[in-house]
């Protein structure tokens, strides 16, 4: 396996950089809407999260191939209760001033009752689409044993963490960076 860990996380470089370039141009034939917060709908806190972003199903290539090496990374290293490997997947666009503060990604249902048709976000992964080269700032950062821990990613990187590790996307500064997030479901 050709993943290396940072903290937490695990990235596996260049793992959908052949697909990047093509699947940016597929996914911005979609509209694309403001991105919310707190399970897709808006929380209040506006100032937040700062990008435009669109849904991609989940039986899309492009995800299956994701997909795939999340079910082998967590197989490998974690053994996290998942039965839903990427099965909720946006594509993400931050224009100059996009962010994203700091945050996890789980969403905790309010009926902890059925946990088949109310899971919870267990797996987090990202790829960055853009080349690095094309914007300024959009670092992503991790907090690990209290302490921020930022680091470049470049086209085709594919990030994976367990969705209750905060974490955030730096302003960008210049320049569009595209992304993607996908998130793997299990029980408690």
């Amino acid at each position: 396996m050709a993943f290396e860990r940072i903290g937490p996380a695990f990235i596996w470089r260049g793992y959908m950089k052949q697909e990047a370039e093509e699947f940016i141009k597929e996914q911005l034939e979609k509209p694309l809407a403001p991105s919310q917060t707190t399970g897709g709908y808006n929380s209040g806190v506006n100032d937040a999260r700062t990008s435009e972003q669109c849904m991609i199903n989940p039986t899309n290539p492009y995800c299956l191939k994701v997909k795939q090496a999340v079910a082998q990374l967590n197989e490998e290293m974690w053994n996290i209760n998942i039965f839903e490997h990427c099965s909720e997947n946006n594509f993400i666009r931050y224009n100059a001033g996009g962010k994203f503060k700091m945050h996890h990604d789980i969403i905790y249902p309010t009926n902890y009752a059925n946990h088949v048709s109310r899971p919870v976000r267990k797996i987090s992964a990202i790829v960055l689409l853009s080349d690095r080269g094309s914007f300024e700032g959009g670092k992503f950062a991790l907090t690990v044993d209290e302490k921020r821990a930022s680091f470049d990613f470049d086209q085709g990187d594919l990030l994976v963490f367990p969705s209750y590790i905060r974490h955030q996307v730096d302003e960008l500064t210049s320049g569009i960076r595209y992304s993607t997030v996908h998130w793997s479901y299990g029980g408690f």
